[in-house]
Parts: structure tokens; sequence; C-alpha cells
């Protein structure tokens, strides 16, 4: 559903936000609907806040690990990961000052923007992913991924990759912290900010390779849209890619230990298809936000009252 072209804009505040009501590319005005959850986060509370993640995160795990012999790593870490990122979501909600809605917006975007948005992620992962290969990788951590995504468990994969990290991760990343930044910093700052911080906890390089420029893309998808609805979508279709790859591989034949011990899979070709598939991805994309606006009328209320809030 398109939004409401003649929705107003909200009036900028200062200098970051002027500079975002004169592009021509955004729609909205990501300064004022920062407003509602300014001073929160800054860069050390958004560090402070993913520290807690894995914080909880381990805690939760100490009690699992005694009922190992009946949970599979799999569904502990399922376990693990809700909880930790419930704990977080929750306290971000708070720091926000708003509601659910206006602190995490998941707003309805045209479904015209989902081939690009699934194939400018797909790229982008499969790109990325063939880099990531060529990074030297250590037996235990070939024996962790093997351990974690064993295809019988395929549904806590799922659940964890495709539904649970998506959601989660882009309500943190791009719906509280890069929403905070905006509040703060120049919209280059907060976005490249954001975009580190996304890739950095992971905690380690394979994962932080291919986080980076999706990271990225996500920014830019929320900046046009005003909505997390797109970078939600675009970040389970990169995640679902993985256990695409881990399903068609079984089939094959070959098993998950065979799969993460090899150094590349892709080799040149990846890079020539993961770019070849983000380019029109992207194509696609720019050619729907040139031809319409499509930030959310939604967002486009919110700011305007916290503009007005605010002055």
């Amino acid at each position: 559903m398109s939004p409401d072209d003649s929705t107003p804009h909200a009036a900028p505040l200062d200098a970051p936000a002027e500079r975002l009501a004169a592009s021509e590319h955004l729609r909205f005005d990501p300064k004022a609907a920062g407003r509602r959850i300014e001073p929160a986060p800054g860069i050390w509370q958004a560090l402070g806040l993913s520290l807690l993640f894995y914080m909880v995160f381990g805690l939760v795990a100490l009690p699992l690990m005694m009922v190992e012999t009946l949970l599979a790593p799999p569904i502990r870490f399922l376990i693990q990961g809700w909880v930790a990122w419930s704990s977080v979501l929750v306290l971000a909600k708070d720091l926000g000052r708003g509601s659910w809605s206006e602190v995490f917006p998941v707003t309805r975007f045209s479904p015209r923007l989902i081939p690009g948005i699934v194939l400018a992620s797909v790229g982008l992962l499969v790109f990325a992913s063939t880099i990531a290969e060529w990074i030297p990788t250590p037996a235990s951590w070939n024996d962790l991924v093997a351990e974690l995504f064993e295809v019988r468990y395929q549904w806590a994969h799922i659940a964890n990759q495709v539904v649970l990290a998506p959601v989660a991760e882009e309500l943190f990343f791009r719906g509280f912290v890069l929403r905070g930044f905006l509040a703060r910093y120049s919209v280059r700052k907060a976005v490249i900010a954001s975009t580190v911080l996304f890739a950095l906890l992971h905690l380690n390089p394979w994962q932080g390779v291919m986080a980076l420029p999706l990271g990225a893309l996500f920014a830019w998808l929320f900046l046009r849209t005003g909505s997390l609805g797109p970078c939600i979508l675009g970040h389970a279709c990169a995640n679902g890619l993985y256990l695409v790859i881990l399903g068609s591989y079984e089939l094959a034949g070959n098993d998950v230990e065979t799969l993460a011990a090899e150094e590349s899979s892709g080799g040149p070709w990846g890079l020539v298809i993961g770019a070849s598939l983000a380019t029109i991805g992207f194509l696609l994309l720019k050619q729907q936000f040139l031809s319409k606006p499509w930030a959310s009328a939604r967002l486009q209320s919110t700011s305007s009252g916290a503009a007005g809030k605010s002055s």
C-alpha cells in the first residue's frame, strides 16, 4: 500500500535535519522522528545494550547446559537468543520513551519494492560470503558451525535465522540505534556508526564481513521507506539463503561438517553472481524510489507530533 503523498513533512530542527530535508532522496525527517528517543542511544549506550545482550545470552546458557542431553545446541541457541533479545528490546523501548510502534516503526510499504529488496540482499550476501570464504577458518570455527547448523534441527534454524535474528536485530540496530544516532549525528555518521557496530557485534570476521554491506543496505532501506519492514525482509532473505545452501548440500549426499570445512565454494563466480544480483536489485529499488516517495505516512505523522512536543 502506497502512502499518502500529501502527508506534510516534519520541520527540520537543526543542522543534521536540514541536510536530510535538503536531500531529494529522503522522504522523511529522521531527526524529528528520533526526537522522541533522544538522548538514547548514544554510542556508549548502544555498546552497553549490546554488551547486555551477550551477558544475558551467556547467563541463560548456564542452566541450559545442565540439560544439554535434552536440548541440542541449535535449540539452546534459539532459547538463549530469544531471552537475550527480549531483555534488550524491552529496555530499549523504555529508553526510547515512546510506544512500541514509535520506537520500532514496522509500518507498511509498497509490495513493488519486494523484488529489489530480495535481489539486493541475496546478491550482497553471495558477494560478501565469497570474500569471507577467503579468510582462513580454524578447525574450532568449522566444528561450531557444524554443531549449530545440524540439518536435522532445521526447524530451530528457521526460527532463529529467518524469524528471530532478522526481527530482533533490525528492531535494535535500525529501529533503535540508527534512529537514535540520527537524532544526534549527521546522516553519514549515523549510518556508518550503526553499520560498523552491527558488523563488529557479530564477534567474528566471517560474519562481520557479510554483515557490513548488508547493514548499510538495511540502513538505506530504512532511510528511504521509514519502515523496518523492508529491513526485516531483506535480513530474512539473506539469512534464509544459507539454510537453503545447507539443505541443498545435504540432498546432494554431503554433510554439514564437509561444507563448514570447505575454504571456498563460490570462487570468482560468487563475486560475479553476487554483484550482478545486487546491481539488479539496486536498480529496481532506485526506479521505485525515483518514481514515487515510499516513506510511511505513519512515520511522517509521528515525526510531526514529536517535533511539536519538543518545541
